[in-house]
């Protein structure tokens, strides 16, 4: 079939058959003006803060190299160590209140459980019983600090280096202890 002269209007086309969708930007038929479908506006993607670094590999423009120690093991061996030793330290002050003086090395970090435990008489009529009720959770403390202050001190030992942008938030990480009223805090963050 030609196509229609110039100025006339095309032959009307069949209607679609039954359940054929509409083509596409075409209105939902009864339903009038709609609005246009305009896509979500897409966001220029910021360059991450960090980046892990591989040594030898060039440093790309806009970031800078820094080292820092291992996080999870410095908070994991101080919360080890700290929580282990404040009961300790508890139990040697309280100690000293009482004038106890086999229980006063509690107060020494680290070696004051095996201290106590040395200093504890377990020939007494209680004797396993003693040994379990005190002898165990002094041996328990003590391995507790130890592993403690050794996971610490290999968290600070270790350090890693990372890619951190220029510019981004730099993050202080300094602790900070200070007096509040009737108490200290000691802050920080990780």
């Amino acid at each position: 079939m030609a196509a229609p002269p110039p100025g006339q209007a095309p032959p009307p086309q069949a209607p679609p058959p039954p359940g054929a969708s509409p083509p596409p930007g075409a209105a939902p038929p009864g339903s009038g003006y709609y609005y246009p479908y305009y896509p979500p506006l897409q966001r220029a993607e910021e360059p991450p803060d960090r980046l892990p670094y591989r040594q030898g590999y060039l440093v790309p423009p806009g970031y800078h190299v820094e080292t820092h120690v291992s996080k999870p093991l410095v908070i994991t061996g101080s919360v080890l160590f700290g929580t282990t030793y404040l009961l300790s330290a508890a139990i040697g002050l309280n100690a000293l209140d009482h004038e106890n003086s086999k229980a006063t090395p509690m107060l020494i970090p680290i070696a004051g459980p095996f201290i106590t435990l040395g200093n504890v008489d377990f020939d007494n009529e209680f004797g396993q019983l003693a040994f379990i009720v005190v002898g165990l959770p002094l041996i328990f403390d003590g391995l507790a600090q130890t592993a403690g202050a050794i996971t610490l001190i290999a968290g600070i030992g270790s350090t890693r280096q990372s890619l951190v942008r220029d510019g981004a938030a730099a993050q202080d990480t300094t602790p900070r202890l200070r007096f509040a009223g009737d108490r200290f805090l000691l802050e920080g963050r990780f």
